[in-house]
């Protein structure tokens, strides 16, 4: 499908929601040169475009662009109000003139991904596609029976790729996996691609994904993808699983998954997708609320924004987790997770303790990002 937009679940940090964060969820790359075109030229434009002029583009996109349309009217409403008034007018930095647009904007609803930047800081924010294999920050076979693997990313980057393949074929015959995402910030379909064929025994409908219609592309149909009926508003996916040939034991491995309220977008998508399934136990924290999938749009002024433009969601209770986040089926603070795995793998809790203290992650590795209350419980 020539104009197919392919999926990306990229996180990019919305001023104190998920600072720090370099990953979805989410977020469709665009593949016409025109739009790669449009968003190298960004940095090129006059910096004599009026902030007026910047608001109100702002507005319109995120009229004919954002998710929910009733949230982008109010988006809109807001920016053409505090336009009116010159609320942003005395700020001469490109870069607060973004942060105090974007807090704004997360003042009149929340989005775990949306957020104005100038166009050069944010290609300068973006990973080098060169250097060492980022996305997997570890692995190892922590005892005879359980293989560990801790997942910061999924960039769809062919070594990343290659090399989580190459962690589950060497450990084929692993009676437990161990799949750590609490440093996670997000990424693409890619590698969870990879992965979910070599663990299920059977096809699964894991999530489904709504895009708002006339966005400027949809997913189309695939192995992973299945387009499936839905409001005329929206283009639906379903992203399904269907086993591949049996590799050693994976199959019918137990699986543990470790969660946190820095895990997100694209990690989140994960975690959801394995629990709803039964798939795996999920053990931590609820995750850090970030659900809405888009992309890098052009503004005028030289600035971009993230507008999402669709939602992730459990097709079982139809809620996704953008603010709330995605509950654990053990609640245990994000930095004992590893133990807990490993103790419910058999392990005696002081050796689990140990290798925990050996392989794991200190609590301010994973001190949570999630905006929600501790009341407002993960979906």
């Amino acid at each position: 499908m020539a104009s197919r937009m392919k999926v990306a679940l990229l996180l990019l940090a919305t001023g104190g929601v998920a600072a720090g964060l370099a990953g979805g969820a989410i977020g469709l790359r665009a593949k016409s040169a025109g739009h790669r075109a449009s968003l190298e030229g960004l940095s090129a434009q006059a910096p004599a475009v009026s902030r007026n002029a910047t608001l109100e583009d702002l507005a319109q996109k995120l009229t004919s662009r954002f998710v929910d349309p009733d949230v982008g009217l109010k988006y809109a409403a807001m920016l053409r109000a505090n336009a009116a008034a010159g609320k942003y007018a005395a700020i001469r930095d490109d870069a607060a003139f973004a942060r105090a647009v974007t807090d704004d904007l997360q003042a009149v609803a929340f989005d775990g991904h949306l957020r104005v930047s100038p166009s050069v800081g944010q290609a300068a924010a973006m990973p080098s596609p060169r250097g060492p294999i980022s996305e997997i920050e570890a692995a190892a076979r922590l005892t005879k029976d359980v293989a560990y693997i801790r997942l910061r990313s999924f960039s769809g980057r062919t070594d990343a790729i290659h090399g989580i393949r190459k962690f589950l074929t060497d450990n084929r015959d692993a009676k437990t996996l161990i799949f750590d995402v609490r440093t996670h910030g997000g990424g693409g379909l890619a590698e969870m691609d990879v992965i979910f064929p070599m663990i299920f025994d059977k096809p699964q409908v894991l999530v489904t994904m709504d895009t708002r219609r006339g966005v400027g592309g949809s997913f189309g149909d695939g192995p992973t993808l299945r387009r499936v009926a839905a409001p005329d508003t929206v283009v639906r996916c379903e992203h399904v699983v269907t086993p591949a040939a049996a590799v050693g034991s994976l199959q019918k491995a137990k699986i543990y998954v470790l969660s946190s309220g820095r895990t997100a977008s694209a990690g989140e998508h994960f975690v959801l997708s394995m629990r709803r399934t039964g798939r795996a136990t999920v053990i931590g924290e609820t995750t850090c609320g970030a659900g809405h999938f888009g992309g890098p749009v052009p503004i005028a002024g030289g600035f971009s924004a993230w507008i999402p433009v669709g939602r992730t969601f459990d097709p079982d209770t139809n809620k996704g987790w953008d603010y709330v986040g995605v509950a654990p089926n053990v609640p245990v603070p994000a930095a004992e997770a590893l133990t807990e795995a490993l103790v419910r793998s058999g392990v005696e809790r002081r050796e689990a303790e140990r290798l925990s203290a050996e392989h794991g992650l200190a609590a301010a590795a994973v001190r949570s990002l999630r905006r929600a209350p501790a009341s407002v419980p993960g979906i």
